[in-house]
């Protein structure tokens, strides 16, 4: 069976819900977005503790998400104060640059089971829990090379039992809990 083939059956059928940025400058690229694609508000991750590993390794990174919505589909904006090792490097030094495509799913842990039988690896993981109590489990895959771009497996679970997309209407909920701040452009 063709790699794709092995692949479409660990992945089911996924829908495009992010495109993953890496800012040089979030302004600029916050003001261009929401200018072209009228993207706003935008919302800042209020993130109270991050865990992230690297090929397996334990990193540690700075940086800031901030994240607009055109419908149901997310443009998040990463601003990168230091990396040295991890998935960002490349994309820091560069400055902007269009860095993943990612997908909501309902249970990561069996997606990342999956993902591994069908031969694709986990290169960076962890989480980001925000102050008002959410927490994203994201995963970003070894597809680089094979799709040309990376893809990021995303769970975010409010109060650890909820399963939810995050969407506009989320986020406005979220600047009331504390999770995000809603950013002027």
């Amino acid at each position: 069976m063709a790699l794709a083939e092995e692949i479409i059956k660990g992945w089911g059928n996924p829908q495009i819900t992010q495109l993953g940025m890496v800012a040089g400058n979030k302004g600029e690229s916050m003001q261009w977005y929401a200018k072209l694609l009228n993207l706003n508000p935008w919302f800042r991750s209020n993130t109270k503790e991050q865990e992230i590993y690297f090929l397996g390794e334990k990193i540690e990174l700075e940086l800031e998400l901030y994240i607009a919505f055109s419908g149901r589909f997310q443009v998040e904006i990463i601003e990168v104060f230091s990396a040295e090792k991890g998935i960002y490097a490349d994309a820091y030094r560069q400055g902007n640059m269009l860095h993943h495509l990612g997908y909501y799913v309902s249970n990561i842990e069996q997606k990342k089971a999956q993902l591994k039988n069908a031969g694709i690896d986990i290169v960076q993981e962890g989480y980001i829990a925000t102050k008002g109590g959410a927490v994203t489990h994201f995963a970003y895959l070894d597809t680089l090379k094979d799709c040309g771009i990376i893809l990021e497996l995303i769970e975010t679970k409010l109060m650890d039992r909820v399963t939810v997309v995050q969407r506009a209407p989320l986020m406005r909920m979220g600047v009331i809990t504390g999770d995000v701040k809603k950013v002027k452009v």
